[in-house]
C-alpha cells in the first residue's frame, strides 16, 4: 500500500518555531471542523509563551496539482507554572464534551523523563485575543519513569470516548465514561494496546470514523501502522464471507474488508486463500514488515497476482472479491 499525495495546504498567518503536533476537532462555528497546529516544542524550556493555530479544515478534493490555502488564527498561550516542553495536542469532542460544555477545548500533555507528564487545557475564543493561560488539570496516570514515560503524542476519538497516549515505547488507551471529563479519564487507568516497534514513534491518530488508529515514526519513508478498533476488530467480511487467518485488515476506499494481510500462507497463493472463503481473487502482494505495505525489490513492488506464492513467507497481502469474476 502506498500513500497518495492529495494536496499541499499553505497555512497563512502562521510562523513555525517548533511545530510538534496537529489535531482535528470542533471550533467556534457549529458543525464545522478545524485543524489545530501546535507550535509548542521547547527542549530548553525557555519560551515565555507558545502558539496554537486554528484553521478551518481545508477541502482536499480535486486535483493534487492545485494547492490549497487556509488562513490561520494565532493564539499566544503561556503556562501558569513556567515553561514546559510539549509534543502533543488533542481537541475535546463527542457527546461527553457537549454534555460537559467543553467541545473544542484544547488539551496538551507535557513531556518529561522523570514522570509521565502534566495535563493542561485552554479554551480558545472565537476571535482575536490577548495572551491566554493554560489551566493545569493534573498529572497523567502512568506509573513509568525514564525515557519510556516521555509523552510524544495523543489523540481523542471522534466520539470522545477514548483517549490514546503514546510514549517512545508505550501506547495506552484511556476510556472515558459518558458524562465524565478528559481530566477524569486521564486520572484513570490506561490500557496497553497493540503497537509496533518504531525507532522514534511520535505520532498516534484515530481514523475519521474512530474505527481504527494509526502510528508512525519520525524518519524518511517510514511505514504507517494501522490498528482496527471496536467493530472493525471483528473478523473482516468480504461480501457475505467472513475472512479467517487475518493478521491485519488493509483498508480499501469502498470500506470493505476484502483486502487483508493473510496468515498461514507458506507455499500458498492468494487464489487459494480467496477460494477457501468462496470468493474470487483480485490480486496479491508480498508484505513488508508484517504490515499492509507492499514489499519493494529493485525499486518495484512485489506484485504476485493471484497464482504465485512467495518463497517460505507465512504472510501475503491478498485482495479478494465477492463476485465470481477472477483476475490473474
Amino acid at each position: 500500500m502506498h500513500g497518495d499525495h492529495k494536496k499541499t495546504v499553505y497555512v497563512g498567518g502562521a510562523g513555525a518555531r517548533d511545530w510538534e503536533d496537529i489535531a482535528v476537532g470542533p471550533g467556534p462555528a457549529s458543525g464545522e471542523s478545524y485543524v489545530y497546529i501546535a507550535d509548542i516544542g521547547d527542549n530548553r524550556k525557555h519560551r515565555s509563551s507558545v502558539q496554537i493555530y486554528r484553521v478551518p479544515e481545508p477541502k482536499v478534493h480535486g486535483s493534487a496539482s492545485h494547492d490549497a490555502h487556509a488562513a490561520a488564527q494565532r493564539f499566544e498561550v503561556r503556562y501558569p507554572d513556567g515553561a514546559h516542553d510539549c509534543e502533543t495536542i488533542f481537541i475535546d469532542q463527542g457527546p461527553a464534551a457537549e454534555a460537559q460544555g467543553t467541545s473544542g477545548r484544547v488539551y496538551i500533555i507535557s513531556k518529561h523523563y522523570d514522570y509521565a507528564g502534566d495535563v493542561y487545557w485552554v479554551d480558545l475564543p472565537a476571535g482575536p485575543s490577548h495572551t491566554l493561560t493554560f489551566t493545569k488539570a493534573g498529572a497523567l496516570n502512568h506509573h513509568v519513569s525514564g525515557w519510556a514515560s516521555a509523552v510524544t503524542a495523543a489523540d481523542i476519538n471522534p466520539q470522545g470516548s477514548l483517549i490514546a497516549v503514546r510514549a517512545y515505547d508505550q501506547l495506552l488507551m484511556y476510556p472515558r465514561r459518558a458524562g465524565s471529563s478528559v481530566e477524569e479519564a486521564l486520572r484513570g487507568g490506561g490500557c496497553p494496546v497493540s503497537r509496533k516497534f518504531e525507532k522514534q514513534g511520535e505520532t498516534v491518530a484515530f481514523g475519521s470514523d474512530g474505527s481504527h488508529y494509526l502510528t508512525v515514526s519520525e524518519g524518511v519513508r517510514v511505514p504507517v501502522w494501522y490498528f482496527p478498533l471496536g467493530p472493525a476488530a471483528e473478523p473482516p467480511r468480504c461480501g457475505g464471507a467472513e475472512l479467517s487467518d487475518v493478521e491485519l485488515r488493509c483498508p480499501l476506499e469502498d470500506g470493505s474488508g476484502c483486502k487483508v494481510l493473510a496468515d498461514n500462507m507458506r507455499g500458498k497463493t492468494c487464489r487459494d486463500y480467496c477460494t477457501r472463503h468462496g470468493l474470487g481473487c483480485a490480486n496479491g502482494w508480498e508484505e513488508a514488515d508484517e504490515s499492509c505495505a507492499v514489499k519493494v525489490e529493485n525499486g518495484s513492488p512485489v506484485e504476485l497476482g493471484c497464482d504465485k506464492p512467495y518463497g517460505t513467507t507465512s504472510d501475503l497481502i491478498c485482495q479478494c472479491e465477492p463476485d465470481s469474476v477472477e483476475k490473474s
